[in-house]
């Protein structure tokens, strides 16, 4: 558990780093930390709140739980971009009020389609037969549902304060960064566009607006440097043999899958559970458990031709027949048909008058209710 908590503030702290980047612009105005933070805010809000809802609906966590973390950081920002970059792009010349209608007219239907449909993916995977899964999948619906509505109330709230902070020209951190725009430590203003440099807008309304097509930085790198560079025939030859490598090296790695299932995958690494079965397969395992099944509609296994061979299997199995060396312990294998021999025999209910001395097996006629007898005591459950 402690080791999750770690990567998870290495995550944050990276989510962080880039929000701070990549939100705003390289300026005093532009830059967005409180708005990187208050991403961050409604993650931790969404994640607690959905816990929550979840606990109180009676939801039960596991150790896989704790991914949640990483799912819900990865979502949560990218709904706050997707609105700080449309709100961006409106005119500056609008009123801000109007300047956040026409923002998030065009990224709330975005990320309410992105939101549901993930959600509704999770929801459906509630209907999983593994328990640890079904939870994981209820939890993750219900965070990714409280992101959207932190998203369009709580981030969206602070963008309205942000727009303001930029209108009247003042520095980010509440007025407290107040680099020039021309420094070093701004790039010499290199990472803004023309649009950002003119903004807040100080002409008239009917004034022309700067020609620019860039909203920020990030389009501009794209269109000006990455689709030359990812469109030349150097680049496409480029890009063509790295997904053919990649290609190349998950097919190897398809190949090599191992089924290897525990029901302890699920339990943190760190828990008192965990721990327990590590010792006790450390100290005091004598080997593995295999359980045999036959499916066949053609046998009947009541004859007594059937439990003969039945029972001629189980002692090939103790004596390991034909094996090279001896690999059982003729002790530890268990049958419940030898459980079930010994219970008719006791002549209790369902049971009473089925063992055949004679045969030393369980009678045809009496077998499937005297199994089934077995099975529902305290010796065969």
């Amino acid at each position: 558990m402690m080791n999750d908590l770690g990567l998870v503030q290495v995550s944050v702290t990276l989510v962080a780093v880039y929000c701070i980047i990549f939100m705003g612009g390289c300026s005093p105005i532009h830059f967005r930390s409180g708005a990187a933070g208050i991403a961050l805010l409604c993650v931790g809000l969404s994640f607690a709140s959905s816990s929550g809802v979840c606990y109180m609906l009676g939801g039960k966590s596991a150790g896989i739980h704790q991914l949640l973390p990483f799912l819900l950081i990865g979502i949560g920002v990218d709904d706050c971009f997707v609105i700080a970059s449309n709100i961006d792009q409106a005119d500056p010349r609008l009123p801000i009020e109007k300047r956040m209608m026409i923002g998030l007219q065009h990224a709330g239907s975005s990320i309410t389609i992105t939101s549901f449909t993930n959600a509704i993916a999770f929801f459906l995977g509630c209907t999983a037969s593994l328990e640890a899964l079904s939870s994981f999948c209820f939890f993750a619906g219900m965070g990714i549902i409280m992101l959207y509505l932190t998203s369009i109330s709580v981030f969206s709230a602070f963008m309205v304060w942000d727009i303001k902070r930029q209108a009247s020209r003042k520095g980010d951190c509440c007025g407290g960064c107040m680099c020039k725009e021309d420094t070093i430590i701004c790039c010499r203003g290199f990472c803004l566009t023309t649009a950002q440099k003119s903004y807040p807008f100080q002409g008239n309304e009917e004034d022309a607006l700067p020609d620019e097509k860039y909203a920020n930085g990030t389009q501009k790198f794209l269109h000006l440097y990455f689709s030359k560079a990812t469109t030349s025939k150097a680049g496409i030859i480029t890009i063509l043999s790295i997904w053919l490598i990649y290609l190349g090296v998950s097919l190897y790695g398809v190949s090599q899958v191992k089924i290897d299932f525990k029901q302890s995958y699920f339990i943190g690494a760190e828990s008192y559970v965990k721990n327990f079965f590590d010792k006790q397969d450390e100290f005091f395992k004598t080997g593995d458990m295999v359980n045999i099944y036959t499916d066949a509609s053609n046998i009947d296994i009541t004859s007594y031709e059937m439990q003969a061979n039945l029972e001629s299997f189980n002692d090939k199995v103790k004596k390991c027949d034909g094996c090279s060396k001896q690999f059982t312990i003729s002790s530890s294998f268990t049958s419940w048909y030898d459980g079930l021999k010994i219970y008719s025999q006791a002549a209790q209910g369902a049971c009473a008058g089925s063992w055949d001395s004679s045969k030393k097996a369980v009678k045809p006629a009496s077998f499937m209710a005297c199994l089934k007898a077995y099975l529902g005591s305290q010796q065969g459950s």
